[in-house]
Formats: C-alpha cells, structure tokens, sequence
C-alpha cells in the first residue's frame, strides 16, 4: 500500500509542475533544464549544455532520434510510435506532464527521451 502511494504522489508531481516551454528554454517550475532550438523542420534538444536528441523530418512524419542519430520512435500525427512502427502513446496523453506551450514534436522528442532516460 505504501509504494502505491508513492507511485500516486510521484503522479500528482508531474501533473502539478508540467515541463514548459519558454522560447528555446524548456523549464519545469521556472527552472531550466534544457533548450530546443529549431533549425527548419527539425529540432535539437539539449541538456546540460550537450545535445541529447533530435526531431528530423523523415518524409510524413518526424523521426526522434538520440545524439548518435538511433531512432528511439517516431511522432506520426497524433500518435508517438515505437521505432518498430507500433503505437507506443497518444500526444494528449504526454500533454498530462509536457504542457501546450511546447511544439508537438518538442513534446514528443521530450516524452521519448524521458523513457530512453536521456533526459
């Protein structure tokens, strides 16, 4: 009963201090802890000054891949998918931790990190 309630604490953690976006700042209750920065289409996303990943375009829809270029999933509308091209969560369902302030893709690129645990 006791790790329940901690699961449930940790829950209600993210629900109350979403990820934002301020600009190129991503911050968790007004603190920075990383940066997306745009260069077309794609995105860089960073963490303690080093690159942790990337968005690309990959034809119709976005690739999130790791600094070393491996792709860790895909962004295909609405839905992030697994690097096998099965459904891995729905968009809304992120927003839960990854507030509207943040582009689609910078939101899935994060949420896909965050499993990846790289950032």
């Amino acid at each position: 009963m006791l790790g329940l309630g901690i699961v449930l604490l940790g829950s209600a953690h993210a629900q109350t201090n979403p990820i934002r976006c301020v600009g190129e700042r991503i911050e968790r209750s007004s603190h920075t802890i990383g940066y997306a920065k745009r260069n077309g289409s794609d995105w860089r996303i960073e963490k303690s000054g080093r690159t942790v990943g990337y968005v690309r375009s990959r034809s119709s829809r976005l690739a999130i891949e790791s600094s070393g270029s491996t792709t860790l999933g895909w962004l295909d509308k609405t839905t992030i998918l697994k690097p096998n091209g099965s459904s891995w969560v729905r968009l809304d369902v992120v927003r839960r931790t990854i507030d509207r302030s943040c582009p689609n893709a910078v939101a899935a690129g994060l949420w896909v990190l965050q499993q990846a645990d790289r950032f």
